[in-house]
């Protein structure tokens, strides 16, 4: 079953489009990975969102990582203080506190 990766709805990713929020999405799928290209709304641009298997609690979004626990912190976030701390996690790879 896979789920939006903004709202968290049930989707077909034959459909190319989340049914509830309309984000677009594709999945590319491997043995380990799931791979959705999508149109960030924060980023304005299309980015890559890479789920692997075998680290559940991580995520890996246009090329940082985040734990679902930093994913919970970010949510309360505007979109300008959301586009700098990405911009600071994908330099530094560091941790969100």
């Amino acid at each position: 079953m896979n789920h939006c990766p903004i709202c968290n709805a049930v989707y077909n990713p034959r459909w190319g489009r989340c049914a509830s929020c309309g984000h677009r999405v594709k999945a590319d799928t491997d043995q380990n990975q799931i791979i959705h290209h999508m149109e960030s709304a924060v980023l304005g641009r299309t980015v890559k969102m890479i789920l692997d298997v075998s680290k559940a609690d991580q995520v890996v979004f246009d090329g940082a990582t985040y734990t679902l626990d930093e994913i919970r912190k970010l949510k309360s976030l505007d979109r300008g203080h959301l586009i700098q701390c990405h911009n600071v996690k994908t330099i530094f790879e560091g941790a969100i506190q």
